[in-house]
């Protein structure tokens, strides 16, 4: 019960302390956001980093890449996606936006067993930014993709993490 008053105490500590004098995403902004995730069970234990840079080619439509690393026990690889945003409001400073990206999911080909292309996956979804200030904001965003290995995988990932607008 503690955790869950803590928690809803957060969540209203969060919703109070908008940026007052947001004045909004403009055209040539750049964005940098770190996102990161660890789970744990009870015979292995996962990380996963990832540090996304955009562009914004409008003040909706923003494009990039976020390079990360996958870590666990006896294992680690490096993964890329190349990604693209649209912002439904830009002058608020909480708003959604939907997301679409390509990511390759490992660069092993584990000795030419396993086809580069079937560690490739396409995603689609959306997230919700909400700043804090006029360049720092939280960020989630929840995708559903599915792979073009055999056999197809469907996957559902929600990172969250910290952005900030240069």
């Amino acid at each position: 019960m503690k955790k869950l008053t803590l928690l809803a105490l957060l969540v209203f500590l969060f919703t109070s302390i908008q940026a007052q004098e947001f004045e909004g995403i403009e055209k040539g902004d750049k964005e940098i956001s770190f996102f990161g995730m660890v789970m744990a069970a009870r015979y292995a234990t996962m990380g996963y980093l990832s540090l996304s840079g955009g562009y914004y080619f409008t003040e909706k439509l923003m494009a990039g890449a976020a390079p990360g690393v996958i870590i666990a026990s006896g294992f680690s690889d490096f993964n890329l996606t190349l990604f693209g945003t649209y912002n439904f409001v830009t002058d608020k400073p909480a708003f959604p936006y939907l997301k679409a990206s390509l990511s390759q999911l490992s660069f092993k080909t584990y000795d030419g067993t396993v086809p580069f292309f079937s560690n490739m996956s396409l995603q689609a979804g959306g997230g919700y930014k909400f700043f804090f200030s006029e360049r720092f904001a939280w960020d989630t965003n929840a995708t559903i993709g599915f792979n073009f290995g055999s056999p197809v995988q469907v996957k559902l990932t929600i990172l969250t993490g910290l952005t900030f607008i240069l």
